[in-house]
């Protein structure tokens, strides 16, 4: 089991991502904001993050540096 952390303003689109890694047996956490995405990388250790480039607060390339 892997720990996912999805960050996405598409409220829809990280329903559905939530709910199909989980069906896969991850944990997921889940964030709508860049900056709150940010925050959750700062404070917690991931084995995968999906990441959506084009996020309204901060570009997701800012989050990777």
């Amino acid at each position: 089991m892997s720990r996912i952390l999805v960050v996405d303003d598409d409220p829809e689109m990280l329903q559905v991502t939530k709910q199909w890694l989980e069906f896969e047996k991850h944990s997921v956490e889940t964030s709508d904001t860049g900056i709150a995405g940010s925050r959750q990388l700062e404070t917690g250790t991931y084995d995968l993050v999906l990441l959506d480039w084009d996020l309204p607060d901060i570009n997701g390339i800012d989050i990777l540096k």
